[in-house]
């Protein structure tokens, strides 16, 4: 199985679903496009408008990462192996999916974008595109998996 961003036209689609999501303010459980979506729904909204099926994710509390040693994001994304692949956070490509630690467990989601760069929406930024040498990429960049071009078989 190949990465699903592996072709240069998936990763150009990738650089445009995260400029068009790019500026859409936090909204807690929301998922909407330049009107609000959290750390998760706006990931899934770029990868998704980039062309990729991602599983359902089930929502979760927005303080979850204070109380619980068990991340939510973690689960989902590990439950959906033919999905999503566990990779070494130190070959991170475009397309790739980086959790980083908040609390107690992963509780924060962004997707690498070509260029040093990564996207993310967070609490009083939004949906931003940042540096991949920005502080919170380095220090708190737990875990990442690779989207999967997968077909499932009816």
């Amino acid at each position: 199985m190949k990465a699903f961003f592996e072709l240069p036209e998936r990763i150009e689609a990738l650089e445009r679903a995260a400029q068009a999501w790019k500026g859409t303010p936090f909204r807690h459980n929301s998922k909407v496009r330049q009107v609000g979506a959290n750390c998760v729904m706006a990931i899934v909204g770029v990868l998704e408008d980039a062309g990729f099926k991602v599983p359902p994710f089930d929502l979760v509390p927005t303080n979850w990462c204070r109380y619980q040693t068990e991340s939510a994001m973690e689960k989902w994304l590990d439950a959906h192996e033919p999905w999503f692949a566990g990779i070494e956070r130190v070959v991170i490509a475009p397309g790739d999916v980086v959790g980083f630690k908040v609390g107690l467990c992963v509780h924060h989601l962004g997707v690498v974008l070509p260029g040093g760069r990564f996207f993310q929406c967070s609490e009083g930024i939004g949906a931003a595109i940042l540096s991949r040498s920005e502080r919170v990429f380095k220090q708190r960049l737990t875990r990442a998996w690779r989207p999967m071009d997968y077909v499932i078989q009816h």
